[in-house]
């Protein structure tokens, strides 16, 4: 089920945080990103819990339960967007009223670890979520359209194509001492084929190990007849992606996926292609359909947005490879 916005009346997002407060960055970049979203007429309300901190957790569970429950109801959000990501998001999931969830039908779209969030409402209420751009998506230097682009896409358009962006930024910026406000882009070389095929099926996207968090519990998607998008941060090196990936590969449901796309990694990941080759190669005996990696999506930039629980059409053979449309 996809929830529509209203565009005759003020647009709002509200800005939450499901694991890690938002800390770290100036006044400036935060403003940056929401004063960003309302040159795109969006209102923007942030909430009350972002900025409570208990360690490296953004307020008890209790707390962040509480105020993403003030969000679902609230008439007048129509986008719930996580600031960024984190660790914890799962720990949420058994004290989510899903039901009120349901009731109250709105966008909800962020990344990384906010991905345990995004499967456990669509697994649960089967509500299309997003996987896609968090505000700190738009705090950064050079930003380019194209998130906000496909971002929108998403939310407007029936069906759309993906088109590879020419560029892409992959640097830790503010790591750097100086130049830290600008980016170091990158010929985009677009997706890789690394198994040709055509293939059609409902959404799952989700950070890998994110999603191996959730299995065996009941808020894991079914993989059966899907076609699976998965990407991973850039703090995870090539030893732990390969794990990752083999675990995902030995579950039962893995053999019955339609088709397999990958994120592009962050060159701090240190996975050459190489390595990630030989990977690919070991896990796609165990499931037939279409390989793609080093697609737009993940924690490089920029990014397209991914409708969990819509449809998608991929056909290797084709100049768009990648067809994303609602039923």
């Amino acid at each position: 089920m996809r929830s529509k916005i209203d565009n005759t009346k003020n647009k709002t997002i509200g800005i939450i945080t499901t694991s890690t407060p938002i800390d770290g960055l100036s006044e400036k970049q935060i403003e940056k990103a929401y004063s960003y979203l309302r040159d795109k007429g969006w209102e923007v309300i942030e909430s009350p819990i972002c900025r409570k901190s208990n360690e490296y957790l953004s307020g008890s569970v209790e707390e962040r339960v509480k105020y993403f429950n003030d969000f679902v109801v609230d008439k007048d959000i129509d986008v719930v967007m996580s600031f960024w990501g984190g660790t914890n998001t799962n720990q949420l999931l058994p004290y989510l009223d899903y039901e009120l969830i349901k009731k109250n039908p709105k966008t909800y779209v962020g990344y990384s670890d906010t991905s345990a969030l995004l499967l456990a409402i669509t697994k649960k209420t089967n509500l299309i979520t997003y996987h896609g751009p968090a505000a700190i998506t738009y705090s950064k230097p050079d930003l380019m359209e194209y998130c906000y682009e496909y971002f929108e896409k998403a939310l407007e358009k029936d069906q759309w194509r993906i088109q590879e962006p020419e560029k892409y930024a992959d640097d830790l910026y503010f790591l750097r001492e100086e130049d830290s406000d600008r980016r170091i882009f990158k010929d985009n070389e677009g997706m890789k084929i690394f198994r040709d095929g055509t293939c059609e099926g409902e959404v799952i996207a989700s950070n890998l190990q994110t999603l191996l968090v959730l299995a065996g519990t009941e808020y894991f998607p079914s993989l059966k007849g899907k076609v699976l998008f998965v990407e991973e941060a850039e703090d995870e090196q090539t030893p732990m992606i390969h794990r990752f990936f083999t675990h995902l590969s030995l579950l039962e449901d893995f053999k019955g996926i339609k088709g397999l796309v990958v994120g592009k990694f962050m060159d701090h990941s240190k996975v050459s292609e190489d390595n990630l080759t030989n990977i690919l190669g070991e896990i796609s005996t165990r499931f037939e359909g279409p390989l793609v990696y080093n697609a737009s999506f993940g924690h490089t930039d920029p990014i397209f947005t991914i409708p969990n629980g819509a449809r998608v059409k991929i056909n290797t053979d084709s100049s768009d490879n990648i067809k994303f449309y609602y039923d």
